[in-house]
């Protein structure tokens, strides 16, 4: 999280113009700024998964949300 991604540095660093868009908070409208991934599948990216994936802001981006719900899956069935 909050890491850049794939050639994003080095396409930034070359760019003239840089426009920001941003999507809709899918929890509360806001602007989002985050990805919330809602699979635990090993890949980094998953294409054209739109259902893998939730648009969400800062306050509603929860981190790590899919290793804690494993390891809760795994507590409970141990």
């Amino acid at each position: 999280m909050g890491m850049p991604f794939g050639p994003m540095p080095q396409l930034l660093a070359i760019a003239e113009d840089v426009t920001k868009l941003h999507a809709v908070c899918i929890k509360c409208g806001r602007p989002a700024h985050f990805s919330q991934r809602l699979v635990p599948i090993a890949e980094r990216i998953i294409v054209g998964a739109s259902d893998a994936y939730e648009a969400r802001c800062r306050r509603c981006f929860i981190p790590g949300i899919l290793e804690r719900t494993a390891l809760f899956a795994t507590l409970k069935h141990s």
